[in-house]
């Protein structure tokens, strides 16, 4: 009888401790589905992937509409100068920075290279979506300075105006002209393009 309790003892601690072991092993298994399945849930309901916006700046010629707008402003600067000092007509050509014309389209592309390296779109206009376009008027004389940088038709934000400004005055000094350029004066207009692109 002894033997039977002692022998009822021992399966009973046997039982204990098994009983004990399942529920340890219950509830590491009940924390570890709880975790995976926060997990799992977190990672589902990440908010989507929204690529950043691409701000673009691009240097272009003028078109004709904005070369008959100007007209007015080109008159008025022109005489301004003719008073100051008398020039004759073909000394001085005004040129588009992306002009066809053989005569000055490699010099072109090297002022337009120049100024692109330093051009950006202003971070506070980025911020805010800012965009529009800026007509320039620089002059560039026979040695390659920079004499004259005016704005003829300015965006609807002068920060982006001032950005185009800026980025021709720190593109200067630029190369002096070809030896087939006989003039001793250049003036260039560029169209300053500022767009937001998604």
């Amino acid at each position: 009888m002894a033997a039977l309790y002692a022998l009822r003892k021992a399966e009973l601690s046997i039982t204990k401790a098994t009983r004990s072991k399942t529920a340890s092993f219950f509830m590491v298994s009940l924390l570890l589905h709880g975790a995976f399945l926060f997990f799992i849930d977190v990672i589902v309901n990440l908010p989507k992937y929204t690529p950043p916006a691409v701000y673009r700046v691009e240097l272009e010629s003028p078109s004709y509409e904005s070369d008959r707008n100007v007209a007015a402003i080109e008159d008025s600067s022109e005489k301004d100068q003719k008073t100051e000092e008398p020039l004759q007509q073909d000394l001085e050509q005004t040129i588009s920075l992306d002009t066809a014309d053989k005569r000055y389209s490699g010099y072109a592309a090297l002022v337009k290279e120049r100024i692109l390296g330093q051009w950006n779109y202003p971070l506070e206009a980025s911020r805010q979506g800012l965009k529009g376009e800026v007509l320039i008027l620089f002059t560039i004389e026979k040695k390659g300075n920079l004499s004259r940088v005016t704005t003829l038709v300015p965006s609807s934000f002068p920060i982006l105006d001032k950005e185009a400004e800026d980025a021709v005055r720190r593109a200067a000094p630029f190369p002096a002209f070809f030896p087939s350029m006989m003039v001793t004066r250049l003036n260039v207009k560029a169209t300053f393009r500022y767009t937001l692109t998604r």
